[in-house]
This record gives structure tokens, C-alpha cells and sequence, in this order.
């Protein structure tokens, strides 16, 4: 049985999405399913970002979001 502060947690997400007009758990599943995946790129980016920073290099991104990170010289140009 679930107790304590994981209880409130998911209680309080059950709330938001009952007070947002979705009461079919079903339906709860699937928005938190599309949250948890639509998160993930958003995380990919960010960690390539902070690679990039760390590195000194510059971040490349192409069409399809697929980030590379390029070394730079001294004057913050690609090579």
C-alpha cells in the first residue's frame, strides 16, 4: 500500500488532472505518458548544451535535433 509523501504526491497529480477536466484514468495515462516522452528531447538538448559549455565547443544541431558538438579555436570559431 502506498503511504506518506508519495500518496500526497500522486494525489496531487491525480488533482491537477481532475481540476483540468480529465477524470478517465486512461486518459491520465496517456497525457502522462506524452509528458514523460516529450520531456525527453528537451533533457537531450539541455545535456548537450551543458557538454558543449564544459568543452568549449559549439553545439551543432541539424534538422532533426540531433545535436554534435564541434571543437572551436581559441576565438570561439568552429574548426
Amino acid at each position: 500500500m502506498i503511504t506518506g509523501d508519495l500518496k500526497n504526491k500522486i494525489d496531487r497529480v491525480r488533482d491537477a488532472f481532475w481540476s483540468g477536466d480529465i477524470s478517465n484514468p486512461l486518459e491520465v495515462i496517456e497525457q502522462i505518458a506524452y509528458l514523460l516522452f516529450s520531456r525527453r528531447p528537451d533533457e537531450l538538448q539541455t545535456r548537450a548544451e551543458w557538454k558543449a559549455h564544459i568543452t568549449g565547443g559549439a553545439l551543432n544541431c541539424d534538422i532533426a535535433d540531433i545535436c554534435k558538438i564541434v571543437p572551436t579555436d581559441s576565438k570561439g570559431e568552429t574548426k
